[in-house]
């Protein structure tokens, strides 16, 4: 069930960047998603990459998606009413970097891609949204950024949802 449509501190994140938002769906779905049609989720844990760059930052758009949407806008607000945000990852990014955040969580061992175009209808990457039986660690995610940059990537913070 999910949580209620409140801001549980999330006003406190400044600025803008690139997140990722921890959900877990609890039981498997047929779900109708906008353009994309007709979807099945398996159960588990799903992590959705975004970025943030408008009005507002990551504060305005994370608390955006902690609400269930009574009219749905972007791809995530199809399945937010039926999963749990557990967790936010976020860090002060380029607009780009959303891009590299999905492709690095997507060849980490276990991670499927359940929904072409899924978050990525205005990029070429095959989905933004990635399953996991297991939820990745933030120490996984920093060293598959890195190996595909062959940089550090920067400081990604953690933000749990009460």
């Amino acid at each position: 069930m999910p949580r209620p449509a409140t801001d549980p501190g999330i006003r406190v994140i400044p600025g803008n960047g690139t997140y990722v938002l921890h959900l877990e769906l609890r039981s498997e779905k047929r779900l109708t998603v906008g353009k994309l049609g007709s979807i099945w989720f398996a159960s588990g844990r799903y992590a959705y990459v975004g970025r943030a760059f408008g009005p507002g930052g990551l504060a305005a758009r994370l608390a955006h998606h902690l609400r269930v949407s009574a009219s749905p806008h972007w791809h995530i607000d199809w399945l937010r009413p039926h999963a749990v945000v557990q967790e936010i990852w976020y860090a002060r990014t380029a607009p780009s970097d959303e891009h590299e955040w999905a492709l690095a969580l997507a060849q980490i061992r276990g991670a499927t891609r359940p929904a072409r175009g899924f978050g990525s209808s205005d990029c070429a990457c095959r989905a933004h949204l990635i399953h996991f039986t297991r939820a990745p660690s933030k120490v996984t995610l920093r060293r598959q950024l890195e190996r595909l940059s062959g940089n550090p990537p920067p400081p990604i913070h953690r933000f749990v949802i009460p």
